[in-house]
């Protein structure tokens, strides 16, 4: 079934947006669903399964960060489904409101957390990587928060693209006085993470089954070496997920999309000599998972999560997916 041409484009902005992360990503799914509904309104007959079909490609265009893409388009299908076609509108544009909105929630939660945790202690180490519009906001909320404790944050600098330099450059607009950020390479990441009171993820997808954790290449190193501290406190650090509930969703251990490979010249580009490239491979592999055993905290726009309330919030998404079944 041929897609309208505006939602095709559209597939193929997400496919091809590497800067974007999972959060904006699925803001653009929605804005792709919203072109159908234009394409296909005023029915003249009825256009759901149409528009279903639509969804169902858009879902799919970043396999790597299906969890939230899907979970916002199906969202606003179980919404769209029991209302007639002339409020489908309103209520789209009502879902893309509160999908921005929903980080909002998570960054207060962030935040909270982190300025009573501190209360009458000493300067937390934290440490993070890559370009998470999650961690942007989470962290700059605690930033401008005016119990923001001393922090020193660490941000490795992300290859290939260097996304935890962007990152960097984005909070020093609300960096108060008593935080300091240092970036680093990420070949130190086993000296850093091991020196960290908290190693700060975010996510692309979320096991509820298992609490693994599928998030930017680096994340694993981060996470094992923070339980391995050699600054003499005894005390292993905590590796917290911060993340939205829509990243929920069953891992399918047949699925080898997780390991997508990019544009080699991402990586090569910033290399000082020219490598033969037909003698040598390059790779670019942008995501990785991290066992859930390694994960301390979920942190949500919900608050902290536990593992069985991750995994009820999943089963209750699954049941939204049942839309699928009229493209059988």
């Amino acid at each position: 079934m041929l897609l309208p041409p505006e939602v095709s484009t559209a597939i193929q902005d997400i496919i091809q947006d590497h800067d974007s992360g999972a959060r904006q990503l699925a803001l653009k799914a929605l804005r792709a669903l919203q072109s159908a509904l234009s394409y296909y309104f005023p029915p003249s007959r009825s256009p759901w399964r149409d528009i279903v079909n639509c969804a169902w490609h858009i879902s799919r265009a970043r396999p790597s960060m299906k969890a939230a893409i899907q979970t916002a388009i199906l969202r606003v299908l179980g919404a769209l489904q029991s209302s007639p076609p002339d409020h489908w509108g309103q209520i789209l544009e009502r879902h893309i409101a509160e999908e921005q909105s929903l980080l909002e929630n998570l960054a207060k939660a962030f935040a909270g957390y982190f300025t009573s945790l501190a209360a009458g202690t000493g300067k937390l180490e934290m440490l993070t990587l890559s370009n998470s519009s999650t961690m942007l906001v989470a962290l700059g909320e605690l930033f401008k928060s005016p119990l923001c404790p001393r922090v020193n944050l660490t941000i490795l600098e992300s290859r290939p693209l260097f996304e935890g330099i962007t990152l960097t450059t984005q909070l020093l607009a609300t960096k108060p006085p008593q935080v300091t950020i240092q970036l680093a390479t990420d070949a130190a990441a086993a000296y850093f993470a091991s020196r960290a009171e908290y190693v700060l993820l975010g996510a692309d997808q979320v096991d509820p089954l298992t609490g693994s954790v599928k998030n930017k290449i680096g994340s694993l190193a981060v996470a094992t070496f923070a339980k391995k501290h050699s600054d003499g406190r005894g005390q292993e650090g905590k590796v917290m997920c911060v993340t939205s509930t829509d990243k929920f969703d069953e891992r399918d251990h047949r699925d080898k999309e997780e390991m997508e490979e990019n544009d080699p010249e991402e990586v090569s580009q910033m290399w000082p000599v020219n490598v033969d490239r037909a003698l040598v491979t390059v790779r670019n592999i942008y995501f990785e998972w991290v066992d859930g055993g390694l994960i301390d905290l979920y942190m949500t726009e919900r608050g902290l999560l536990s593992r069985e309330s991750i995994a009820r919030i999943s089963h209750e998404r699954q049941e939204l997916a049942k839309v699928w079944d009229i493209l059988d």
